[in-house]
């Protein structure tokens, strides 16, 4: 008796739609999660599209491609929508090491990642101009970083590419955000270019 067929490998992934040739990188997540003795753990990776993007493809892939990763469902939006939302869990006993990757195009050729509204009695607490030049063949990038001071209060973000030429970075925000006492935000250039940008915090004091 003999069975004819593929085996799958050991990876859980879960794969919505194919990134054209000229789409970019919205937005990208590593999340490593610890095994729980006797149960499993979760988690929900989220993407909001910012200032007309559009989510053409989306990729959350098991990297630990031994069969004992987690698996991954689709919770709310997808490709085509204005967010797209995955629920990784675990196997019993077992944890979890997912990537998250979301694709897509932008409407204009600028990059900016904009965080809440500032308010019409909001003040302006930070601000920072930071061009980086191109390194060949390579990506460059920079993180802004700014700590609440006395009782501040966080109600906007701005990293806003002045570019405006698509040359320009992906700007991720990294720790703390809107209501947070700190907000970090990193620049990646795409390759082979440089950037400029300019981030400002709102709140109030």
């Amino acid at each position: 008796f003999t069975v004819y067929g593929k085996r799958m490998s050991g990876q859980h992934n879960l794969k919505l739609g194919t990134p054209a040739s000229d789409d970019i990188v919205l937005y990208t997540e590593d999340k490593p999660k610890d095994s729980k003795f006797l149960n499993t753990v979760s988690h929900t990776f989220t993407y909001q599209c910012q200032n007309g993007e559009e989510i053409t493809a989306v990729l959350a892939e098991d990297l630990a491609n031994d069969d004992t990763g987690g698996n991954a469902e689709l919770v709310d939006g997808g490709v085509g929508k204005e967010l797209v939302s995955i629920k990784i869990t675990s196997q019993r006993n077992c944890g979890f090491h997912f990537k998250f990757t979301v694709y897509g195009k932008r409407m204009s050729g600028q990059h900016n990642l904009k965080l809440g509204t500032p308010a019409s009695d909001d003040i302006v607490l930070y601000t920072e101009d930071k061009p980086k030049d191109s390194k060949f063949l390579n990506t460059v990038s920079h993180t802004f970083t700014y700590q609440c001071q006395n009782g501040e209060e966080i109600t906007a973000v701005l990293a806003e590419d002045l570019a405006n030429d698509d040359t320009g970075g992906n700007a991720e925000l990294v720790d703390g955000g809107v209501g947070k006492e700190l907000v970090s935000i990193k620049i990646t250039s795409q390759r082979n270019c440089g950037f400029h940008f300019k981030f400002t915090v709102y709140g109030k004091r």
